[in-house]
């Protein structure tokens, strides 16, 4: 997985988790659309624009995360962790 990957399946894990499942587009760029639309199509995720009634606070799309994307984001952040942890011991 890419660098551009990562982050947005680690954003993408806490839109899912944090934030009801809504996205605010505004914090993607061309890249990253293009990658969600390729994990779309994949059936990594499922992704969408929102009917504009149900638009809140800019969040104008969804995504929903399937296992292996869950499992995946699961692992990035165990990563992010332990690297945390091993930069506070070395102090």
């Amino acid at each position: 997985m890419t660098k551009d990957e990562k982050s947005l399946l680690l954003f993408f894990e806490t839109c899912m988790t944090d934030h009801v499942c809504q996205v605010n587009i505004q914090h993607m760029n061309d890249t990253d659309k293009g990658i969600a639309e390729t994990w779309r199509k994949d059936d990594f995720i499922q992704y969408g624009r929102r009917k504009f009634s149900e638009i809140t606070n800019g969040n104008t799309h969804w995504v929903i995360l399937n296992n292996e994307a869950l499992d995946a984001a699961l692992a990035l952040r165990k990563e992010r962790a332990l690297r945390s942890a091993e930069r506070l011991v070395a102090r």
